[in-house]
């Protein structure tokens, strides 16, 4: 069974997210949706799909919403009793109204109706805020390798196949994880610097070695007010047989993030309001992109602060335009 139930929750954000506010499709409309159905074909599976929806990030998902995707999920799973797999794409950080979770209420959902042996192939977002319980229902996780994320359809390739060796083997385990006492915001970690990019190519080399199948670093959602709130990794070994060494490797994993904890800082300038007003209407080179982290609605925030609007409209500007883009109401 594949299927997909995202969304990143801003809990700072007043405004519920509830079930209209998904992208939702079911029965054969998710494949086309999904490049591990590709995958799964070329290897002979017979792919039984479940639900496609997605949220723009936003403020806490209402249980009734919560309940309906679920419940969705479910019924497929109800339908179709003698299952080798199942294989979901979630983001990671999702808060449900008086749940927590949303991914971890699901996946135990899920353990309901299917045995521990069935193996679960995860797809996470790597700004998941992942509860360690998480860990022991699912047998294979990969996160994004890239932000901002142009890497989720090879992400859902690589776990489709993950999944497909694991069932060949026939045999059950789980994978070595540890929460992590660190919560990076977004603006600080971008993929193409350091230090992500050099965690990047750790974890690249980790998944080199034999006997490990895949290695992840969470980096967390730091808009997020939950127990779960912060960064994690993930080893996931091939077999029982090598589960001390994802452990030894887990370690080590653990020990290199830590060593560049405090390198993470802002890739853009980072000023107080005035200040940023002031610098950019002094600068020559145009345009100039001025952005409030703390309403930037990319991580689930409203939209809806004038702090910015009113600080320009109370400086005098000559030779300038300055377009506020998009408030709202």
């Amino acid at each position: 069974m594949v299927g997909c139930f995202y969304h990143e929750t801003n809990t700072f954000n007043p405004f519920p997210t509830v079930k209209e506010d998904f992208v939702f499709v079911e029965g054969q409309e998710v494949l086309p949706r999904l490049a591990s159905t590709a995958i799964l074909k070329e290897n002979g599976v017979d792919v039984i799909p479940s639900i496609y929806a997605t949220g723009l990030s936003s403020g806490v998902v209402k249980k009734e919403a919560f309940d309906f995707f679920t419940e969705r999920i479910v019924s497929t799973l109800k339908r179709e009793p003698n299952l080798d797999g199942i294989w979901l794409h979630l983001h990671g950080s999702m808060v449900v109204e008086g749940i927590g979770s949303g991914e971890l209420a699901l996946l135990k959902e899920v353990r309901k109706y299917v045995n521990d042996d069935i193996p679960i192939s995860l797809t996470l977002d790597i700004h998941a805020n992942i509860p360690a319980e998480l860990s022991e229902l699912v047998n294979i996780v990969r996160a994004y390798r890239t932000v901002p994320h142009t890497d989720q359809f090879e992400t859902e390739k690589l776990t489709s196949k993950y999944l497909i060796d694991y069932i060949q083997k026939g045999e059950t385990y789980t994978p070595s994880f540890e929460k992590l006492p660190l919560v990076i915001c977004g603006e600080k970690a971008l993929g193409n610097s350091y230090p992500l990019k050099d965690i990047f190519q750790k974890l690249e080399e980790i998944e080199r070695i034999d006997g490990i199948v895949t290695a992840s670093f969470f980096l967390g959602h730091a808009w997020s007010d939950s127990v779960n709130t912060g960064a994690s990794i993930f080893v996931v070994p091939e077999s029982n047989e090598f589960k001390g060494l994802a452990a030894i490797i887990l370690s080590e994993l653990k020990e290199y993030i830590s060593d560049r904890q405090n390198d993470f800082t802002f890739s853009a300038l980072a000023l107080e309001t005035e200040d940023a007003v002031k610098k950019s209407l002094e600068e020559n080179v145009k345009p100039i992109f001025v952005s409030d982290s703390g309403d930037n609605t990319t991580a689930g925030a409203a939209g809806f602060n004038t702090i910015l609007l009113s600080e320009f409209l109370s400086k005098q500007i000559e030779h300038k335009k300055v377009l506020i883009a998009a408030i709202f109401d």
